[in-house]
C-alpha cells in the first residue's frame, strides 16, 4: 500500500487498505488504525478534503479505540483540517478541542510515544508530529479570539474639522474603542503565547505563525490608533500638525513595541529551525520596514520561502579579490 502510494498508484493502494483490514484487521488493528489514517492524510496532501473527512469519519471509531496516542491526535487534526477546508468550523473546533485535551498531561502524552514500539529515530518522529498537531489545535483556538479582535472596528469619523468635535470623536468613540479593543487583544495574545509554551517542545512552524499574528494584531491596532482624526486648525499648520503626529507616536509606541517583540520572536525562530514560510516572510519585511536601522531585506541572502532551508542556493558564488569570478580550475 505504501509503495503504491508512493507511485500514485491510488486506486490499488485502497485495495490493498481495504484487504488488508477486511483479513487481517481484526488480529492487528493498531496497524489497520494507522493505515486508515495513511489514506486519509494522503487525500489531504492532495487537498482532497472532502475524500480525507469521510476516510476519517468511517476510521475514527478504529483509530480512538486502536492505534498508538501520535496517531489519534494526528488524525483528530487532520479531521479538524479537513472540516476548516470545507467551511464547517464549528466542526473543525470540536476536533481540535479533543487533540488539545489529549494533550492535556503533556508528560504522559511524551511518555506513551516515546514509550512505543519502534526504533529511537522513529519515536521521537512520531513525537514531533504529535506536536505539531497540537501545535495545529492551539493556534485555531487562538484565531478564534483573534477574530473576534477583528470585528472591533474603528470608529470612522464624518463631522466636521474643529478641534471641539475631533476631541469629543476621540474621548467618546475612540476611547470606547481602545477600552473594547485592547482586552480582547491582551486575550488573543495570551492565547498564541499556549503556541510557545507547549511542552516538551513548541513547534517551529505554529510558532513561526503565532509571532506573526501577534505582531499583525499589535501592529493593525497602532495604524488603526494613528488614524484619529485631525482637527483642520492642525492639518494647516505644520508644527501643531509635527507635534500632534510625535504625540500620537510616543502614544503608541508601547503597542508598536509588542508588535517589534512578536515579529522578532517569529525570525528567531524562523533563523533557528530553518524554517521559512509566507509567516516568516511577514517578520522579515515588516522588520525591515519599521526599523530600517536593525534589520534590512536582502533577497540574495536567504532561500524563498518555501518551508525548507536550502543552503545550496544562499550562498553568493566565490570571488577572487577584485570582484573576479573564481571558477574551477583556476
Amino acid at each position: 500500500m505504501v509503495l503504491r502510494l508512493g507511485l500514485g498508484q491510488e486506486k490499488p493502494a485502497l485495495d490493498d487498505a481495504h484487504t488488508y483490514a477486511r483479513h487481517l484487521g481484526s488480529r492487528h488493528p493498531d496497524r489497520a488504525a494507522r493505515i486508515a489514517f495513511a489514506i486519509a492524510a494522503h487525500h489531504g496532501e492532495r487537498g482532497d478534503w472532502r475524500a480525507a473527512q469521510e476516510q476519517l469519519r468511517r476510521s475514527l471509531r478504529l483509530i480512538d479505540a486502536s492505534s498508538e496516542f501520535d496517531v489519534k491526535t494526528e488524525a483528530h487534526a487532520l479531521l479538524g483540517q479537513a472540516y476548516l477546508e470545507l467551511g464547517q468550523r464549528t466542526q473543525a473546533a470540536r476536533q481540535y478541542s479533543i487533540v488539545r485535551t489529549l494533550w492535556a498531561d503533556p508528560q504522559a502524552a511524551t511518555e506513551a510515544i516515546l514509550g512505543s514500539k519502534g526504533s529511537k529515530a522513529e519515536r521521537q518522529r512520531r513525537l514531533g508530529r504529535s506536536l505539531t498537531a497540537l501545535g495545529e489545535a492551539t493556534y485555531f483556538a487562538a484565531e478564534e479570539q483573534r477574530s473576534a479582535v477583528e470585528r472591533i472596528r474603528f470608529p470612522a469619523y464624518h463631522g466636521p474639522g474643529s478641534i471641539a468635535q475631533v476631541n469629543r470623536h476621540i474621548q467618546t468613540q475612540v476611547k470606547a474603542w481602545i477600552d473594547r479593543k485592547k482586552p480582547l487583544l491582551e486575550a488573543a495574545t495570551q492565547s498564541y503565547t499556549k503556541v510557545l509554551q507547549i511542552e516538551p517542545h513548541a513547534p517551529p512552524p505554529w510558532v513561526i505563525a503565532s509571532g506573526a499574528q501577534v505582531g499583525a494584531m499589535w501592529s493593525q491596532f497602532v495604524t488603526e490608533f494613528r488614524a484619529a482624526p485631525v482637527p483642520d486648525s492642525i492639518l494647516s499648520d505644520e508644527r501643531l500638525r509635527t507635534e500632534y503626529y510625535a504625540a500620537l507616536d510616543r502614544a503608541s509606541e508601547p503597542y508598536k513595541q509588542l508588535a517589534r517583540q512578536a515579529y522578532e520572536k517569529c525570525l528567531d525562530y524562523s533563523v533557528k529551525y530553518q524554517y521559512f514560510d509566507e509567516h516568516s516572510r511577514s517578520c522579515e519585511v515588516w522588520l525591515a520596514t519599521n526599523y530600517k536601522t536593525d534589520y534590512h531585506l536582502l533577497d540574495e541572502f536567504r532561500g524563498a520561502p518555501d518551508r525548507a532551508n536550502s543552503a545550496s542556493r544562499e550562498h553568493p558564488p566565490a570571488l577572487r579579490i577584485g570582484g573576479e569570478p573564481l571558477r574551477a580550475g583556476r
